[in-house]
């Protein structure tokens, strides 16, 4: 027996989800580069980055010629801190903004 879809189940399952949430960093292994920047779901930073950079459309105008330059496979995605799964919203987006700069900071790298 074929189950039918139930769209609001499906949404209210995919919003319940659990995603992983903390610092990425995406470097450069031909010219030494490096970026980072902090997310609440660290998948779909990593597909949202690949996907702009993939089809020319990054903001980050330093990382978009880096791609062009030296390709995909000169690229390496790093998860570089993890934050709780259960941190209340508004504790997460300080420590999203503060641990970000010190990663930054720390790794000598520019904001994604």
């Amino acid at each position: 027996m074929v189950r039918k879809v139930n769209r609001r189940e499906i949404s209210r399952e995919f919003k319940q989800r659990a995603t992983e949430k903390g610092v990425f960093a995406l470097r450069c292994k031909a010219s030494g580069e490096m970026w980072v920047s902090a997310s609440a779901d660290l998948a779909a930073s990593r597909n949202g980055v690949f996907f702009m950079l993939r089809n020319g459309m990054h903001g980050n105008r330093a990382m978009q010629a880096a791609w062009n330059q030296h390709g995909a496979d000169a690229f390496e995605w790093e998860v570089v801190e993890g934050f709780e799964a259960d941190m209340p919203a508004l504790a997460l987006r300080d420590a999203m903004r503060d641990r970000q700069k010190y990663w930054e900071k720390e790794l000598g790298a520019s904001m994604v």
